[in-house]
């Protein structure tokens, strides 16, 4: 006899009332296989993209430091009143270099005036580095007044 207590019917199974069946709930070895195959396919398909995006996050990030340099070198070469004419380079440890030059500004050809007492120089600086086996650079150049010597 049995001793179920609860609604009439709740135990009833495809073979019958109160009657087991061998099969359990779940997966199945092959269905585990071909949904973790599928996962890996996926993820090897899935595994360019993101390699893409983080060199390109690489890149960005380079390419601001560089800016970056590149700005903070043309705003100390200006920050003389007539800075020398010529040209200075030099290589930092991170693997940037940079090469700055300081030349009069050729104000004929730009169709400007001469000055009397004051003179237009061209402050030019161009920070390089290597990445992912070519070479990138960034170049800022700008025109500064000063006084004439």
């Amino acid at each position: 006899m049995s001793s179920w207590i609860g609604l009439p019917g709740a135990s009833a199974s495809a073979n019958g009332p109160g009657k087991r069946t061998d099969r359990r709930s779940g997966f199945t070895l092959i269905e585990a296989l071909v949904a973790f195959i599928i996962a890996i396919l996926l993820l090897g398909a899935l595994l360019p993209v993101f390699r893409a995006a983080l060199d390109g996050t690489a890149r960005a990030e380079a390419e601001t430091r560089a800016v970056l340099l590149a700005e903070s070198l043309l705003e100390s070469m200006g920050a003389t009143s007539s800075p020398a004419f010529g040209e200075q380079s030099g290589e930092l440890p991170d693997g940037f270099r940079w090469r700055t030059s300081v030349r009069p500004f050729e104000a004929a050809s730009a169709g400007v005036a001469p000055l009397q007492r004051f003179a237009l120089v061209e402050l030019a600086v161009t920070v390089g580095w290597r990445d992912t086996g070519r070479d990138r650079s960034v170049n800022l150049a700008t025109i500064r007044l000063v006084a004439a010597q």
